[in-house]
């Protein structure tokens, strides 16, 4: 009996524990959060290009360097019956380590081995220590020029004759400007009868027009660090109403055109040509014939005509400005009239030079093929000048060679007589700057105003190619930097 109560106590007991515990609500879980992961794309490591090189000695030279300046150079060989493969210019290629004219570290590459002595010794590339490397690029004219202490400079067409802006859809005469010149003559829309059509002082609106649109394409060619404006006067370009004013209002003319100028260009131009090809008449052209011409202002003035003009221009432009006195066949007593013109130029600057008027004697340096100069005379004729000399429009025109000279031999006397006026202006120790006539054949003073269209005087052809002359002076300045190397 007492173990049926003590078994009914304890399963009593069960069943009321398990009710107890049936009565707890049961704790609800709270899950855990998943954490996100955002994967940052990580960029897969660049790998390093290397620009290819070419291997010349102990130099390491871009080949697009050495892949762009070959091809024009077989080209310019080619037209003068010298044929050149790519790997025969590459095989013989050097580089000379060389200093300019101050003492300053320069490389060049040049060609050697080619088999003829025209295509040999040609600088293709030029190089300049930077931050500690050296640093490779197309040579250009002004490049090496100014290793040789020569400036480089070109007259900068803005229209053709017929008024149409020049323009170059390939940009070559732009990248030609860019890589070869640090000077620039100004002309398009100052010429007087132009600009001044009708006395007074009321200027032609196109002429204006012209000259806002010159100065501005000289101003596109960051390269360009000096301008030359030219010319304030030219008997050429005289207006016809000049020669009917009296002198006292021909020179009341003649200074208002130079205040206009000097308001337009101050402060803009570091160079100005004040007269260009004065009178030819006197002493010293007797004998010309139709090569004489009338000078209004010197018939009204005589040579003092000179003298009012430089002084006006330096009062008006400052005395930083360099004035030039420039004219045509004065870079020789032995050439053209017997020297005519040498002398009249002799007569002037000095004139001018007395009262410290004049900085420049400026030698145009239009060339005939037919005649060419020679270097020692050249030399004497510059050496005689009072004051020094610049080179303003170097050329060399080719069409009064005889019908019987083959044009390889054209381009070879060219590429002579180039070189022969630049070894001439170095060695002369007086000449500041030279420049050439205008950038190629195709818009050259020769076609556009002479009507010559065979003249092909400039160094670039009508495509813009250089020729010949083009690496013949790029000769000649390597030339005589080589004579200037310490022992």
């Amino acid at each position: 009996m007492k173990t049926k109560t003590l078994l009914t106590v304890i399963l009593l007991s069960i069943i009321l524990v398990s009710c107890a515990l049936a009565s707890i609500p049961t704790p609800t879980e709270t899950p855990v959060p998943t954490a996100t992961i955002t994967l940052t794309p990580v960029p897969p490591t660049p790998t390093a290009t290397t620009e290819p090189m070419f291997t010349i000695g102990d130099e390491q030279i871009p080949v697009r360097l050495i892949d762009s300046a070959i091809p024009p150079f077989i080209n310019a060989m080619k037209a003068v019956e010298i044929n050149l493969s790519v790997e025969q210019i590459k095989t013989g290629l050097v580089v000379q380590k060389l200093v300019d004219y101050q003492g300053n570290p320069f490389h060049v590459v040049v060609t050697s081995n080619t088999g003829d002595s025209l295509a040999d010794g040609i600088p293709l590339l030029l190089a300049e220590q930077k931050k500690g490397t050296w640093q490779w690029k197309s040579i250009g004219l002004n490049a090496l020029g100014e290793k040789a202490g020569m400036p480089i400079g070109i007259t900068l067409w803005y229209k053709d004759n017929k008024g149409n802006v020049i323009t170059d859809n390939n940009n070559e005469y732009d990248r030609i400007v860019r890589e070869n010149f640090s000077i620039a003559t100004l002309d398009s829309g100052i010429a007087w009868k132009w600009l001044e059509p009708t006395p007074g002082g009321q200027m032609d609106k196109w002429s204006v027009g012209d000259m806002k649109g010159q100065l501005e394409q000289a101003k596109s060619f960051d390269n360009i660090t000096r301008l030359r404006l030219h010319a304030i006067l030219w008997a050429q370009q005289y207006p016809d109403w000049l020669s009917g004013l009296s002198a006292d209002e021909a020179n009341t003319a003649m200074i208002r055109r130079i205040e206009y100028l000097a308001n337009k260009y101050k402060g803009i131009v570091q160079e100005v040509v004040v007269v260009n090809e004065p009178y030819y008449s006197g002493s010293f052209f007797v004998g010309n014939g139709s090569f004489t011409r009338p000078d209004t202002l010197y018939d009204k003035f005589g040579q003092n005509y000179l003298v009012t003009a430089f002084a006006k221009a330096r009062e008006l432009f400052g005395v930083d400005v360099k004035l030039i006195y420039n004219d045509k066949a004065n870079h020789s007593l032995k050439y053209d009239w017997n020297g005519g013109y040498t002398k009249a130029t002799q007569k002037n600057t000095a004139l001018l030079a007395e009262q410290g008027l004049i900085d420049y004697v400026g030698m145009q340096t239009h060339l005939d093929a037919k005649y060419p100069p020679s270097a020692d005379d050249i030399i004497q004729t510059i050496q005689a000048y009072k004051v020094p000399v610049v080179i303003t429009e170097l050329d060399v025109r080719l069409d009064s060679l005889a019908a019987n000279v083959s044009k390889a031999n054209r381009l070879k006397i060219q590429a002579q007589i180039y070189t022969t006026v630049i070894e001439a202006a170095i060695k002369s120790g007086n000449v500041k700057e030279i420049s050439f006539g205008q950038v190629g054949d195709k818009y050259s003073w020769f076609v556009e105003w002479m009507g010559s269209p065979n003249a092909n005087g400039m160094l670039f052809d009508n495509e813009y190619n250089p020729k010949l002359s083009y690496y013949a002076v790029l000769k000649e300045f390597l030339h005589q930097v080589e004579q200037v190397q310490p022992k």
